[in-house]
């Protein structure tokens, strides 16, 4: 390890001081809960109050001086989603619903109330220890803390917090397990009232800026969250707007994934999109798609099935707008994951290797639902309405299920259209036929088949690109690090790099052989290799300061990096690993470079 790699680690350009001193106070740590814990009224009986909950309006103790709201604020109210309304007692005016999801809601609307929010999002809290906090003891301070809460639907234990100062200054402080947050979780500070427009861009809050003369700030997105075991401050500026930056970093040692590596090749699922009613009309009238048991995925070709007329025995599933049903044949499915001994059928085209409840039915043609279902799924989606006109049919002909969506309209729409789709009990084989498409006005459609979660593999154009096969080609290339980077005055670590799928150099050699690249800054972005032949592969790291070799007959291998004593706090390393290959020698003979790379891991050395 060469002594000149850290010596540019203690460069001071590079150091982050971890003994923060915040804009009110000198703490030990950026987050602390304190306080009383508050009761939250659910907003409606569908809801519990940790869910979509509001508080009391509580008094801040002090006139809180915000330049340009409405009101003069003396008040707050919580809200489950991570959010605090600043009132005059008089109640909030333009509250968000399901938390803030766009930027609209956070400029409040005509009228609306000031809004903060450390976290506003569609968040709740699912554990008997979520709560949520207000603490008041310090004069000319009140701050709300949200203690063990979750994104919906995630597994997630984090807290944050929103400090108001009889300053005007606010502060929101953050711990950590925040993971998959996209650009549906805003946090921000906004007067109300419509302020600003629609243009405004988000900033980046660790960065610093201010918003000058606007009192909207904000960021909502981020490629990997960073203000865990932060504070960020915003200080008016005088214009009317605020001053932005982070006052506190606190973070344990620690290694985080980003990015990720290639190839990661799923049981793929295979779709075509159209966009309208006409483009699906061109491509699919009196045609049928097959997808036919192959492995652990399916030949998926044009032709080999003709539309069957229901019979007067066939059952209506009376489905209505958004609905679905279960439908148990007489023998189970063998579909390619294993037998399904029920499936369910959605009004909106498509059929469920499981029963209800496994997938949205508020799919209306788009592939990010199809994508992302939980379920395996069947296709020819769009906002079909059987309760305006038709019915979904369904019977058995030998040992066929027949599903027949029989003169349905899409939504709003007064056209009738006919498909239906074939699975054959005994081979598993799955067919979709489209008898009578309408070219009318109407919603987009998705057409194809996905095994549940999947990759993304893009569009396929399914009249000029089959017979493909569906398949699991490999698992990208991975790499961990343990234990977490500790370097003490008297003390350093022994970091692990493990290093898993990496591919055979050539075939079946049986050499796995590569190396890690370790830097001290990160590629942002991530620079796209496609042009030196290592399609979808991506660089993660912006100088190679140090190389570790890894080589073996597995493709598990480890590599290590002797981290030495007194590295100073707060320096982050990047590392990523990069796997050769003999040239084209991968599935479908990609990657002509002969490489592949992994997802990049960011280590935070701290003394503890």
């Amino acid at each position: 390890m060469p002594q000149g790699f850290f010596a540019r680690l203690s460069m001071p350009v590079l150091a982050i001081s971890l003994c923060c001193v915040a804009t009110e106070e000198l703490r030990s740590q950026c987050f602390l809960a304190s306080g009383n814990a508050q009761t939250l009224m659910p907003e409606s009986p569908t809801y519990s109050a940790n869910d979509e909950g509001m508080s009391a309006e509580l008094p801040l103790g002090f006139t809180f001086p915000m330049a340009g709201a409405l009101v003069t604020i003396t008040h707050c109210v919580i809200d489950s989603n991570g959010e605090v309304y600043l009132t005059d007692g008089q109640g909030v005016v333009n509250p968000s619903n399901f938390g803030t999801s766009a930027l609209a809601t956070l400029r409040g609307g005509a009228l609306g109330s000031a809004r903060v929010m450390a976290m506003g999002g569609d968040n709740d809290g699912p554990h008997p220890s979520s709560q949520v906090l207000v603490d008041s003891s310090v004069p000319g301070e009140c701050k709300v803390t949200w203690v063990d809460w979750s994104r919906f639907g995630a597994n997630q234990d984090w807290d944050c917090s929103v400090t108001l100062f009889a300053s005007g200054n606010i502060r929101f402080d953050y711990s950590q397990g925040f993971t998959g947050f996209n650009i549906w979780d805003y946090v921000g500070v906004s007067i109300g009232n419509d302020v600003g427009n629609q243009l405004v861009v988000p900033s980046d809050l660790v960065a610093g800026g201010h918003s000058g003369t606007l009192g909207l700030v904000y960021e909502n997105t981020w490629p990997l969250f960073d203000l865990e075991h932060s504070s960020i401050t915003f200080v008016p500026n005088g214009l009317g707007g605020y001053s932005f930056s982070r006052t506190c970093f606190q973070v344990p040692a620690n290694h985080i994934s980003y990015g990720a590596g290639c190839y990661d090749v799923p049981l793929q699922c295979i779709y075509e999109w159209f966009a309208t009613p006409a483009a699906a009309a061109m491509a699919l009238q009196g045609q049928a798609l097959t997808f036919t048991p192959s492995g652990d995925g399916y030949l998926v070709a044009n032709g080999g099935a003709s539309y069957v007329a229901p019979s007067a025995a066939a059952s209506n599933l009376l489905l209505g707008d958004e609905d679905e049903a279960n439908v148990t044949p007489t023998m189970p499915f063998p579909h390619v994951a294993g037998l399904v001994p029920t499936m369910s059928v959605c009004s909106n085209g498509f059929v469920n290797m499981g029963p209800t409840g496994g997938n949205t039915v508020l799919a209306h043609g788009s592939t990010f639902d199809m994508v992302h279902s939980t379920v395996a799924s069947f296709r020819s989606n769009a906002d079909f309405d059987p309760s305006a006109n038709g019915d979904v049919l369904v019977e058995e002909i030998g040992a066929v299920l027949f599903v027949t969506w029989r003169d349905v309209f899409r939504f709003g729409g007064t056209v009738p259209e006919r498909l239906q789709m074939q699975f054959d009990l005994i081979t598993g084989r799955v067919a979709i036929v489209w008898d009578q498409l309408t070219t009318a006005a109407g919603s987009s459609m998705v057409v194809g088949y996905a095994p549940g979660p999947s990759l993304d593999p893009g569009a396929t154009d399914l009249s000029a690109a089959l017979p493909v096969t569906t398949r699991k080609d490999m698992l990208a290339l991975r790499m961990t690090a343990s234990p977490p980077p500790l370097s003490t005055p008297v003390a350093g670590t022994q970091v692990l790099y493990q290093i898993d799928n990496i591919p055979d150099a050539n075939a079946n050699s049986g050499v796995f052989f590569g190396m890690i690249m370790l830097s001290l800054f990160p590629l942002q972005p991530p620079h796209d290799l496609t042009a030196i032949g290592m399609p979808g592969c991506r660089l993660q790291v912006a100088t190679m300061d140090v190389t570790l070799p890894f080589l073996g007959n597995s493709p598990s291998q480890t590599a290590v990096l002797p981290l030495p004593p007194a590295v100073p706090a707060g320096v982050q390393l990047f590392a990523q690993a990069v796997a050769f290959v003999f040239p084209a020698s991968l599935p479908n003979g990609q990657n002509a470079f002969g490489a592949v790379t992994s997802n990049g891991v960011r280590s935070l050395i701290n003394s503890f």
